[in-house]
């Protein structure tokens, strides 16, 4: 019978088990390092692209911040003239003025953030990827300038809700439903009288309308502070990532 005989297997040596250990960890390593790459390719691609979009909302909120304020200017002037005329007495003869200035008065004009892009920074976790801690203090600075800004508006409204009330007392309503034309406040077409009305009505009213004046002001500052951070973060992004001013 004939008996077959195996090829002996050829033992490795140390040398060769080194190697290919040391090929395997190589590769492995550089797929690691190739991942790492990659990853980092894409989160940087991810950080220009929220730069640029935060970019262009900082854009609309500076346009916005402006209208905001002109309004809210423009309404202080509306609180001295409403002043002026009451002080003198001349609201027993002309009142076309007085009812236009306290019904721009009465309304509340919001500013709303353009804020998608800084919402998804911070609640999805974007500002990781943000590599400059000075930028994402900015973007926390221009956050809590706005949270600032909200809270004041809450007051004003609170102020606004006690203020309606002392109006009724002092000018006639239906007149003011006439003062609405397509969605805006215009003047009234005559002298409409204003309701009986005691000192005391007029004296809340007046001092009503003091504190929501100071409330503006303060409104007016704090928009001017939020639009200085709005405008140092965007030259901070056009500056770091290159972007356009």
């Amino acid at each position: 019978m004939e008996v077959h005989h195996h090829p002996a297997v050829e033992k490795k040596g140390i040398k060769e088990y080194l190697t290919e250990g040391l090929m395997i960890f190589v590769a492995v390593m550089l797929g690691f390092v190739a991942e790492n790459i990659r990853e980092g390719i894409g989160e940087r691609s991810r950080e220009n692209e929220y730069m640029i979009s935060l970019a262009h909302d900082l854009k609309a909120d500076t346009t916005n911040i402006n209208n905001i304020i002109s309004i809210k200017s423009q309404d202080l002037v509306y609180y001295d003239s409403m002043f002026y005329i009451f002080k003198t007495g001349l609201y027993k003869k002309e009142t076309i003025d007085i009812y236009y200035y306290v019904r721009k008065l009465g309304r509340q004009n919001f500013f709303y953030q353009a804020d998608g892009t800084r919402k998804q920074l911070e609640n999805a976790g974007g500002l990781r990827l943000i590599q400059k801690k000075q930028l994402i203090d900015s973007i926390e600075n221009y956050g809590y300038s706005y949270s600032t800004v909200k809270d004041l508006e809450k007051y004003e409204q609170d102020i606004l809700n006690q203020i309606r009330p002392q109006m009724s007392a002092i000018f006639d309503a239906n007149v003011f439903d006439i003062m609405i034309k397509n969605n805006a406040i215009v003047r009234p077409d005559k002298d409409y009288p204003l309701l009986p009305f005691k000192e005391e009505n007029l004296n809340q009213l007046h001092t009503l309308l003091h504190v929501l004046k100071r409330v503006k002001i303060s409104e007016i500052e704090n928009m001017q502070t939020l639009k200085y951070h709005g405008k140092n973060l965007l030259l901070q992004i056009n500056k770091e990532y290159k972007l356009e001013e």
